[in-house]
């Protein structure tokens, strides 16, 4: 009877989470504690009744730093050229005189090429590190994704299309329309529910 209902169960899920893709993170009871956050369960389950957005804000943590990693612009570049021109558009800057200057594009320039060529590790190798992380703040600036610059030398020419714009996070619609929450077998009485 029990995988009877379970057959039911997931022919009605199959086609909604067809196309979805499912984001778990994990966070350590040591970043609970360090953060003010109650590692016994009793005490969590609790505090997310009373703050319903609490695992969305938990969610955040575990997923803002992977997915600002593949923040950035389409990148489609033909030529050197028209990555300079982008480059000099962003990091131009100007002297006491009024005079534009392009050093800081042309370095720039120069970092995006050793990247390309030779990897991104091996160019940190080469640099002081805050030079480094100045030069890759600099392309991060203009809209270049951290994450095209860690894949741009096993692909120096191909297109690169940011992996934030192959899917909607849709925190508001993360259930079927019909799914009914269970309610704790623990707790009974006082109606608590576990979601996720």
């Amino acid at each position: 009877m029990r995988s009877k209902t379970l057959v039911m169960a997931m022919h009605d899920v199959l086609p909604f989470a067809n196309a979805v893709l499912r984001l778990e993170g994990r966070i350590c009871k040591t970043y609970l504690t360090k953060n003010g956050y109650p590692s016994n369960l009793f005490q969590l389950i609790k505090l997310q009744n009373e703050q319903p957005e609490l695992l969305l804000r938990l969610w955040h943590v575990a997923f803002d730093p992977i997915l600002d990693t593949m923040k950035g612009k389409y990148m489609n570049f033909t030529s050197d050229g028209e990555i300079l021109d982008l480059l000099k558009s962003e990091l131009v800057t100007y002297t006491k005189t009024g005079k534009p200057s392009y050093t800081k594009a042309n370095n720039a320039m120069k970092f995006y090429a050793l990247v390309r060529q030779i990897g991104l590790p091996a160019t940190k190798l080469l640099y002081n590190e805050r030079t480094f992380y100045d030069a890759v703040k600099s392309l991060l600036d203009v809209g270049i994704s951290k994450s095209h610059l860690q894949n741009l030398a096993k692909n120096p020419n191909g297109k690169v299309i940011p992996f934030v714009r192959m899917f909607e996070l849709k925190m508001c619609d993360q259930m079927p329309s019909d799914y009914q929450i269970p309610v704790s077998q623990y707790s009974p009485k006082s109606g608590l529910h576990l979601v996720a």
